[in-house]
């Protein structure tokens, strides 16, 4: 198998205003692993950028490959881009150990405002949204970058989830309670809610639910992709912190290694029992 050469910011023709640029050139020389990834999937991510007509959709092109560039910090993933493309809409990434655990991992960026409840009720309609692009069959995260101004308190999951706080209270809508409000939407039977999100109800909500495994909210994740101390907890800033909810009931629950990856990309281990 012949392995591409690490890739360049010459090489990709970015779109991105020249702050982010100057980021994204930053990550290719500061990471083989990313640059080499870069380089494998280098057309896609032309495409990608070529697309974007705002500066707003380049960066959120940005915020899926700051996700890449985290996840492979971790020696033992080896990541796939757009693996789904053939077969339409699907999840961003697959991330694949060494060991054999695998999960999908789709990437969505938030703009939230300083309002927690607002945030959390516009997390709860974005994981509706994501839903039927999740793979069925197999074990599935959603990744939400949110913008750094979200409001911050901590919170706890669901009856039937686990939540870890990465780095405490984190300055980020909890994926717990807007899971929380969609299963308030479930019990109050309010099928136009779900309809509205493009679901068929709240009976389609609860099947198409089964795929989702965890939902990881990362605030500024452009940011911390550039922090070298961004693997010592004691040092992380507020506003770069996110939790990670685990969906317990799923068919195919996250394992330990799983949730430990996940909190790692966000400078933290997982605290769960």
């Amino acid at each position: 198998m012949v392995v591409p050469a690490p890739c360049t910011i010459e090489a990709l023709p970015t779109g991105l205003a020249p702050p982010d640029a100057e980021r994204l050139a930053m990550w290719l020389e500061s990471s083989r692993r990313f640059a080499a990834f870069a380089a494998a999937n280098r057309d896609k991510i032309r495409k990608k950028l070529r697309g974007a007509s705002t500066e707003e959709s380049a960066r959120d092109v940005l915020a899926r490959l700051a996700v890449a560039f985290l996840l492979l910090e971790e020696r033992r993933v080896e990541l796939a881009y757009e693996s789904f493309a053939a077969r339409g809409a699907g999840p961003d990434f697959a991330v694949r150990f060494r060991a054999g655990e695998a999960f999908h991992a789709e990437v969505t960026r938030l703009r939230v405002g300083a309002d927690q409840g607002k945030a959390e009720q516009r997390l709860a309609t974005r994981i509706c949204a994501k839903l039927r692009q999740l793979a069925p069959g197999a074990r599935n995260v959603l990744v939400v970058v949110t913008d750094s101004d979200a409001g911050s308190s901590c919170g706890t999951g669901t009856d039937d989830s686990h939540e870890c706080a990465v780095g405490g209270c984190a300055a980020a809508p909890s994926p717990g309670r807007a899971v929380g409000r969609l299963t308030a939407r479930v019990e109050a039977r309010d099928d136009a809610f779900f309809e509205r999100s493009g679901l068929g109800g709240r009976k389609d909500f609860i099947r198409l639910l089964g795929r989702l495994r965890g939902v990881l909210v990362l605030t500024d994740a452009i940011a911390l992709c550039e922090r070298d101390d961004r693997w010592d907890v004691t040092l992380a800033p507020a506003g770069m912190q996110g939790h990670v909810w685990e969906h317990k009931n799923a068919r195919h629950p996250l394992t330990r290694e799983l949730l430990n990856v996940l909190c790692r990309a966000a400078g933290q281990v997982w605290k769960g029992d």
